[in-house]
């Protein structure tokens, strides 16, 4: 069954403006400035480490220069190897969170979680955010088999709401499109219509929706909020009835800016989630009056 597009409402066009705010080091209890955030940072840190290394490899160097030089190199590369692999650590410990570097994770609701297969939960960090459930982790998979398969791996953030949430999922423009597998997860799931958006954030997004749910969803996906994805168009993000709003990359986040990246896309959707949550208890609570 195809997609079926909709027109998005008059009054709710995003800007065509592809001028964002500028992306700040987000609040609300996470902690970001005290992970490093560089490597160089990483190594200014530790300028003891880089002083012993050089003057092993000067001394080296003096038998044999050529191995002095691999020498320095390979413990450099080697250092970068894993600061690169430790940063969902490092934001566990300056936060207070747990981590594991392997496990596994059950019930996860977004639509990634049902395809592919070689599935892999790596560098995993539990924690809360603002009250609700947090949980940060690298997500490995593989979609087909043999020469035509192709693997993954995406950082995800996922927040749980508790509360059932407007369905959405946004997806990146591909250069193939949406792929076979994930589009019949997409059409599985319910995701039949295609909200058209105007603008420039369509040409950065499709958006996938339950028929008859885009007021719903466009009170989350407000103007501002497309707008400032358009600056961030290497994520993508999925809310889920069961309350979960989850944020996808692309590949690994390996440095800082990642970090801030997807909470602040958390931090710019949770107000919005917030009012959608409000006005559904209220609503619920008008309905029981009326019903008594």
């Amino acid at each position: 069954m195809a997609n079926k597009e909709i027109e998005q409402p008059q009054n709710q066009k995003p800007s065509t403006s592809t001028n964002t705010t500028p992306i700040t080091q987000p609040n609300n209890g996470i902690n970001l400035d005290d992970v490093e955030s560089g490597y160089t940072i990483f190594l200014r840190k530790r300028w003891w480490f880089v002083l012993i290394l050089a003057l092993v490899s000067v001394g080296l160097g003096f038998i044999s220069p050529p191995y002095g030089i691999a020498l320095f190199i390979i413990v450099i590369a080697s250092s970068r190897y894993f600061y690169e692999n430790d940063l969902f650590h490092a934001f566990a410990d300056t936060n207070h969170f747990n981590y594991q570097k392997k496990g596994q994770l059950v019930g996860q609701t977004g639509l990634i979680f049902n395809i592919g297969h070689g599935i892999k939960f790596k560098d995993i960090v539990s924690g809360v955010y603002q009250d609700h459930p947090l949980l940060l982790f690298i997500y490995d998979y593989t979609i087909g088999y043999g020469k035509g398969s192709h693997s993954y791996h995406r950082a995800v953030i996922s927040i749980n709401f508790g509360k059932s949430l407007p369905a959405f999922t946004l997806r990146r423009h591909r250069i193939l499109q949406i792929l076979d597998e994930e589009g019949e997860s997409l059409r599985s799931k319910g995701f039949t219509e295609k909200v058209n958006l105007e603008g420039d954030f369509n040409k950065h997004f499709q958006v996938f929706i339950r028929p008859n749910t885009q007021d719903d969803v466009l009170s989350v996906l407000t103007p501002d909020i497309m707008e400032m994805l358009i600056g961030l168009d290497k994520y993508e993000v999925e809310a889920t009835d069961n309350g979960d709003l989850n944020v996808y990359s692309s590949s690994y986040i390996t440095k800082k800016q990642g970090l801030i990246d997807v909470f602040n896309v958390i931090k710019a959707l949770s107000p919005k989630i917030g009012n959608f949550v409000s006005r559904q208890k209220a609503i619920s609570n008008a309905t029981q009056r009326d019903n008594a």
